[in-house]
């Protein structure tokens, strides 16, 4: 268990009350049943008995922590006047609860005000979203207060950089992955290799080349391994002129066989043209495009 300590008062629900941290991990916030009581205009022994009457609900270290027998963590609250001798040797349970042991202690009370208040005091004090600033007490204290600051604000400089780096790279692929998403028809070769800035024979010869697809005749077809997957829809037109009446076989890509094809080309450093801004060329793909 870490230790307890008091960062001052807080106003929640415009009711001023003790902020204290720690119990459930350091720095984490943690509500006092004393706290709770006053937040939620109910007697301490009723949020207890709350408690008492419910332990197999609550995880002892997790949610809820009793600090009656614990000297160690009772001393902060003795020196900042919350708890005196005397409250301590009266009270059967000192409880302290974790932001989840107290949303456990709302479904207990299961009233109309304490869920209006919840959404409140999470805000204003389990996020404890004021900053607080730790105040010097000589130069030297100064100085390494600063040092941490500047060390804090330059991780922060170096974790936003990182993000909108990573936010670049995957937005493009988003909005690739959006525009088949949002098509559930088939689509023709033609169609998928303008994705790719390339000519239909030059991505048919790029798929035969991963051993995706064969030609037979004038037609090509999927290798067994991938023929399973409803990746294609096959369809005969039926074609006359003058000289002849024959039929020819085309081969459509299904959204599933789309979506396929974008993540086994990525995995092959062949990305469509949104993406090539981001992530460079493709030398495979030139290549094949000049034959």
């Amino acid at each position: 268990m870490n230790n307890l300590t008091i960062q001052g008062k807080t106003t929640v629900c415009g009711i001023e009350v003790l902020k204290v941290a720690g119990g459930f991990g350091s720095d984490k916030p943690a509500m006092l049943a004393k706290t709770v009581a006053e937040l939620h205009d109910m007697d301490l022994k009723h949020v207890n008995e709350a408690i008492n009457n419910n332990r197999s609900k609550f995880r002892v270290g997790i949610d809820v922590i009793d600090l009656k027998n614990s000297v160690d963590q009772i001393d902060p609250l003795l020196q900042a006047g919350v708890l005196s001798k005397q409250s301590i040797a009266n009270s059967q349970n000192i409880y302290i609860l974790s932001r989840i042991g107290y949303s456990k202690l709302l479904k207990i009370f299961n009233d109309d005000l304490a869920w209006d208040k919840y959404e409140q005091i999470l805000d204003e004090y389990f996020e404890m979203k004021e900053t607080q600033f730790p105040v010097p007490h000589n130069f030297a204290e100064a100085l390494r207060i600063a040092a941490d600051q500047w060390e804090q604000n330059q991780k922060l400089l170096t974790d936003n950089a990182e993000l909108k780096s990573e936010l670049t790279v995957a937005k493009p692929k988003a909005e690739y992955l959006d525009k088949i998403l949002q098509n559930p028809g088939t689509m023709t070769v033609t169609q998928i290799a303008k994705d790719y800035g390339m000519t239909a024979p030059a991505f048919n010869k790029l798929l035969h080349s991963f051993q995706i697809q064969y030609k037979r005749g004038d037609n090509w077809y999927l290798y067994d391994e991938y023929a399973k997957y409803g990746y294609t829809q096959s369809y005969t037109i039926d074609i006359e002129n003058d000289k002849a009446a024959f039929s020819k076989v085309n081969m459509n890509w299904t959204q599933a066989g789309r979506k396929f094809l974008y993540e086994f080309l990525k995995e092959n450093e062949i990305a469509p043209l949104c993406e090539r801004d981001v992530q460079g060329h493709s030398k495979q793909v030139s290549l094949l495009n000049k034959e």
